[in-house]
């Protein structure tokens, strides 16, 4: 038994020593490694603000906890890469999560590659001062279709930008209004070109292209090609590769907006300049559809970023996702804009976000808006930019189409005509703030929707609310006009005197047929109108054809017995 002991104690003593040996050797290693990488991911984040870090997704730790602290870029099954200032990266660190730093492209390929952009050749990225001037230069050239707003600054004090195309750009016409932005993330810049190139083609094809000028002169289409200029020209405003994610503060712009579900501030920083100019720009504007262009994957991610619940429109929103990844697909080369779901995604099923932009407009201002990632290659190399055009100039217009289909309509008191701001509501239908809203000096609204059967419930305070059926087929406009009545169950009529119309409101608010006998001041019947299945409010028109003078009109409605007198006029 001693013997068997003595041998055991042996083989334990063995392998102490073989671990001394070999095993402790290499966790020294792997140690000098991870510290290697720390002191490369300080280095970034002393020089930039910001660094790239590769990881696998940590078993302890859910996607979700992981955006919540960190600025997610992609991920591919459990690999993420992810952006994090100093304070980011001192979480990761804190939560014991191996990684390797990625080597920013901007600092990968330091070449130069500005050209003069007069020049038109769309194969270079214009410095600040160039692309300013370009923006400048297609208002000169194009004053009847396009004119320029500078709608805020940046951290640093560089323009933010956006021109309007229109038939008539200066003036604020009952049509919906349409924006593309691009490069929220300033090492994101294919969508800038293209953007730019895109204001151009526009104008360009106005008076030729049937097409282009129907959907200008119905639309007012506003195109913001660069929405961090601090990040894209980090250390000048010649433009050499070394651009930035992170705005001038070091924060994510695509992660500091009011969120649905983590509030107003989900990444602990105030909004930020660039931010706070662009919700005040998109309020102003009344913005129905949108789409953020970025860099980094091939796909088009739709609603909701925060939520796993789908958006209301979900079928509409996978419909024209589907139709610009086709379009993508057939223009491309092979295995192109093939990410995720052949090419679109939910963006909750691919990683969540808080703060997203497209999630605030979606839900903040009732718009609708996607995500396009153009490129896997951030910043493309300029030489490929022509061809990235090739590839996405149909799906970037047909995008733009989409809002000239749906429910275009106006809401209006019924008594003085005046425009009436009110919530247009599908019961049954919308939830997390998918309804849409009329504005109060226009009385405009636009619901975009797939085809189908729909009941619209419009509201407004202190007016009788309206139920209107209908259908909408495929890439039907369907125009709606919708008068409310002020919330009374008294009878009332006017005008008075009369010349061609007389309006009732109708205390019997069932729905029945409306008779109307006309008496002169002899006791004559001169007239009989008949109105069936009236309810709450009627007109009668052709009253022109009375002769001038004092009338008395028996009405009956249900239970609603009432004689007026009126005063006819020329």
């Amino acid at each position: 038994m001693s013997d068997k002991k003595d041998n055991i104690n042996k083989l334990f003593r063995f392998f102490h020593f073989v671990t001394l040996c070999f095993i402790l050797p290499c966790l020294q290693v792997l140690n000098a490694q991870s510290d290697d990488e720390i002191s490369s991911a300080r280095k970034y984040l002393k020089t930039r603000g910001e660094v790239i870090l590769r990881f696998r997704l940590p078993d302890a730790l859910t996607i979700h906890e992981l955006t919540s602290n960190l600025s997610i870029d992609n991920k591919k099954g459990d690999t993420i890469t992810a952006y994090a200032s100093e304070k980011q990266f001192n979480w990761l660190l804190d939560n014991q999560i191996s990684f390797k730093v990625v080597l920013p492209r901007s600092l990968a390929n330091p070449l130069q590659h500005h050209e003069k952009s007069t020049a038109r050749n769309w194969d270079a990225y214009p410095s600040y001062p160039d692309y300013f001037q370009m923006m400048e230069s297609f208002t000169v050239q194009y004053p009847g279709q396009c004119i320029l707003h500078e709608f805020g600054t940046s951290v640093n004090g560089r323009k933010l930008l956006a021109v309007k195309i229109s038939d008539n750009p200066a003036e604020d016409e009952p049509e919906p209004v349409f924006l593309y932005t691009s490069t929220i993330h300033g090492d994101e810049g294919a969508g800038f070109v293209l953007t730019l190139r895109l204001i151009d083609s526009l104008l360009t094809a106005y008076n030729s292209n049937s097409m282009i000028k129907q959907l200008v002169d119905n639309t007012e289409i506003w195109i913001n090609p660069l929405s961090n200029p601090d990040g894209f020209y980090f250390n000048s405003d010649t433009f050499s590769f070394n651009s930035k994610r992170f705005n001038l503060n070091n924060v994510d712009l695509n992660r500091n907006y009011p969120d649905p579900v983590a509030g107003d501030h989900p990444d602990g920083h105030e909004w930020q300049p660039e931010n706070v100019a662009m919700m005040k720009f998109m309020k102003e504007q009344r913005i129905i559809l949108s789409a953020n262009l970025h860099d980094g994957a091939e796909l088009v991610n739709y609603p909701w970023d925060c939520r796993f619940a789908r958006h209301a429109d979900d079928d509409w929103y996978h419909a024209i996702s589907r139709q610009f990844a086709d379009s993508v697909q057939q223009y491309g080369p092979k295995n192109f804009f093939t990410d995720e779901d052949n090419g679109i995604t939910n963006g909750y099923d691919w990683y969540s976000i808080y703060g997203g932009r497209q999630d605030y407009v979606n839900h903040f201002i009732h718009g609708r808006e996607v995500t396009v990632e153009l490129s896997h290659i951030k910043s493309p190399d300029p030489s490929l930019l022509p061809a990235y055009w090739e590839y996405y100039k149909r799906s970037l217009i047909g995008y733009i189409l989409h809002i000239q289909s749906g429910v275009h309509g106006t809401v209006a008191d019924a008594l003085s005509g005046e425009s009436l701001e009110a919530m247009i509501e599908i019961p049954g239908y919308d939830k997390d703030s998918s309804q849409v809203f009329s504005s109060a000096e226009t009385g405009e609204f636009y619901r975009l929707l797939a085809s189908g059967d729909y009941s619209f419930t419009v509201k407004s305070p202190g007016y009788q609310s309206r139920q209107i059926e209908f259908s909408l087929t495929e890439k039907e406009t369907k125009m709606m006009a919708v008068s409310l009545l002020p919330a009374t169950t008294e009878f009332s009529y006017f005008p008075n005197p009369v010349t061609n119309t007389l309006s009732l409101i109708l205390s019997d608010e069932s729905k029945n047929d409306l008779s109307l006998t006309f008496y002169d001041i002899t006791g004559r019947i001169t007239r009989r109108n008949m109105l069936p299945g009236i309810q709450g409010f009627a007109t009668i028109t052709g009253l022109a054809s009375l002769a001038r003078g004092i009338y008395l009109v028996k009405i009956e409605h249900g239970s609603l017995i009432r004689t007026i007198k009126i005063t006819k006029t020329p």
